[in-house]
């Protein structure tokens, strides 16, 4: 018998067949409500859903602050009186066809799907709420597009299955659905399930029409599932495929990845007023470069700052937040709303032992991302981004004017080669206990709009909104690169001024230090950076270092991969890496200048477990 791990704040277990299952009490759930009865033996579906969002606004269900919030969005809604009516019916009517149609994944072939308490609260935002026009109920979404996010094996691909299914329910209406992802075995999957609902339709439920599922020989060949005249496609994730699409409703899998296609297919609702698209998927680290993003970002930011989300759009963001560690068995939830019935606690923590402990950095971004659910971009290093958005404040630096500082340059010639290669400056302030912190970085070349494709990254809007600067001409100008040197010196304490020694730009240092400026040679050797990584985390994980906002080192970040020796030292390596990282390299260096020879009036190696004495 399983062992039970279940835990108090857990979703409920799944229940014995025939029971509503949810652990939820449903608030005002009698005989009748509004008029009509409820199913023998199940909570109505708005019930569940109602009593979900009650809870996890109360606090009494653990949940992030996107998921708190869009139950309170929810349950606004269920009060308003304009532009809304509720077909809790027609939710109901969902939920009833997935338990009918069975589970179909293959260990819990046939059996009933009984929808937990987030998916009733989904069944109704995709089902029942419905628009009013002019003062009249139609049978209009009120949403056409929702966005779920969690980690994987909570059933988000099994739901959307059913609810695929349920379209397909009338073989007299010529309707079309469609699921779309990043490639074709990813699309089969929902046809998978869908074929063995399929079976299990015309073996228990046979209604004088057959339910065909054929095609998907081959990840080349779609999948289709045909009902009569009802007819459901997996389609590529291609513009020209998911062009002019009208579907009734088109499920985008794993939305993170998709890079093309998703523009079209959101342009095709406005074509259809009875079209939906559902997007399920867990998070990527390349999903800022990806177009679902634009919709994403704005409706985390609705989510959390109190904004209006998309038009048409709703949103259910679970995952982690961003100061909860990764192996906290206590924050699994957010990530996790069906854990302890899809997903097991001893299971998570069987992979946090080995994927979070391996020190492997791409075992590290596939717990964040998959199982932690980080919904934001995941550094593959052992320093996730979500440390450095912490770290991130707007910083008065006329008030810090004359203080002790150090400057580190990782220099370029740039404008050649197939790898972008940036000039980056990180200018470090001490300020009392903290250590302020900004990146100056140059961008030369003579086609910006290629270096963009080639490190897809928008280099351009960051040169008009100040976080990039243009070298003049082709090549990285040196005088450039001094003038601002000297314009920092003016301004603050400059006590060193760390440079890598490459024969490249040794002309340019011997001349700076026949100035007299305090040159400091940092080699890039992994005896030197190795250190400057360890100082450069424990000083943003201990809080006392903070940055300018600077989406160039954000992206830096992201792109460092690591390279670690024979007795576990760690340092980024430009080689192996996904992109630039000279920001991320130049901060390095000034952290390992600003402890090593401790600029600061209180040294903070003790702090910062700086291996350097």
């Amino acid at each position: 018998m399983a062992r039970n791990t279940q835990r108090k704040n857990d979703p409920p277990p799944s229940p014995p067949r025939g029971g509503n299952g949810t652990g939820y009490r449903a608030v005002g759930t009698s005989k009748k409500r509004k008029g009509r009865k409820a199913a023998t033996g199940h909570a109505l579906c708005a019930d569940l859903a109602d009593a979900y969002a009650t809870e996890v606004v109360a606090g009494r269900v653990v949940a992030n602050v996107r998921i708190r919030e869009a139950c309170r969005r929810y349950l606004e809604l269920r009060k308003a009186k304009a532009g809304i009516w509720w077909d809790e019916a027609g939710a109901e009517a969902v939920r009833a066809f997935a338990r009918k149609c069975g589970q179909g994944v293959e260990e819990g072939a046939g059996t009933a799907l009984e929808w937990l308490p987030w998916q009733c609260m989904l069944g109704m935002v995709l089902h029942g709420a419905r628009r009013v026009v002019e003062g009249v109920k139609t049978d209009h979404p009120y949403f056409k597009a929702v966005l779920v996010v969690m980690a994987k094996g909570n059933g988000k691909t099994e739901t959307a299955a059913g609810h695929l299914m349920h379209g397909l329910a009338d073989p007299k209406k010529r309707l079309s659905f469609s699921c779309a992802a990043p490639d074709g075995r990813l699309s089969q999957i929902v046809w998978q399930r869908m074929r063995q609902m399929c079976e299990t339709m015309n073996g228990n439920h046979p209604d004088g029409t057959e339910w065909k599922a054929t095609g998907a020989t081959t990840i080349a060949i779609p999948g289709r599932v045909l009902h009569g005249d009802a007819v459901f496609t997996t389609l590529p994730c291609t513009d020209k495929a998911l062009d002019g699409r009208m579907d009734r409703l088109c499920l985008m899998d794993e939305a993170a990845r998709m890079r093309y296609g998703v523009g079209r297919l959101l342009t095709g609702l406005s074509k259809n007023p009875r079209a939906q698209c559902l997007a399920i998927s867990t998070p990527d680290p390349e999903q800022r470069t990806m177009p679902i993003w634009a919709y994403w970002e704005a409706c985390e930011k609705a989510l959390t700052q109190g904004e209006a989300l998309p038009h048409g759009w709703f949103a259910m963001l679970y995952g982690l937040d961003q100061d909860d560690a990764a192996d906290d068995p206590e924050a699994w939830p957010k990530a996790h709303p069906s854990l302890g019935v899809t997903t097991q606690r001893a299971d998570i923590e069987s992979a946090a032992r080995t994927m979070l402990a391996s020190g492997d950095p791409t075992q590290i971004a596939e717990f964040e991302t998959q199982i932690a659910c980080r919904y934001h971009e995941i550094a593959t290093t052992d320093l996730d981004l979500g440390v450095l958005d912490r770290q991130t404040e707007q910083v008065n630096w006329d008030r810090l004017q004359g203080a002790p500082a150090v400057v580190a340059i990782d220099l370029s010639r740039g404008g050649y080669g197939a790898q972008l290669d940036l000039t980056s400056l990180c200018l470090m302030v001490v300020d009392g206990e903290k250590v302020r912190a900004r990146t100056v970085s140059w961008w030369a070349g003579t086609d910006i709009q290629l270096d963009e494709r080639r490190s897809k990254c928008p280099l351009g809007a960051w040169v008009e909104q100040g976080h990039l600067r243009r070298m003049p001409g082709e090549w990285h100008d040196m005088a450039v690169v001094e003038a601002e040197l000297e314009h920092l010196m003016r301004r603050y304490d400059v006590r060193k001024i760390g440079v890598d020694p490459h024969p490249a730009q040794a002309r340019d240092i011997r001349r700076w230090q026949e100035k007299g400026w305090p040159i400091v040679p940092v080699d890039q050797s992994i005896r030197t950076m190795a250190p400057a990584w360890k100082v450069w985390c424990d000083l943003l994980r201990s809080k006392q270092l903070t940055y300018d906002p600077d989406p160039v080192l954000r992206s830096a970040l992201n792109a460092v991969r690591l390279i670690r020796d024979n007795v576990g030292n760690t340092r980024p390596v430009k080689g192996r890496s996904a992109g630039n990282t000279d920001a991320v390299v130049a901060g390095n260096m000034a952290a390992l200048l600003l402890e090593h020879h401790q600029v600061r009036e209180a040294s903070g190696i003790a702090n910062s477990s700086c291996p350097i004495g």
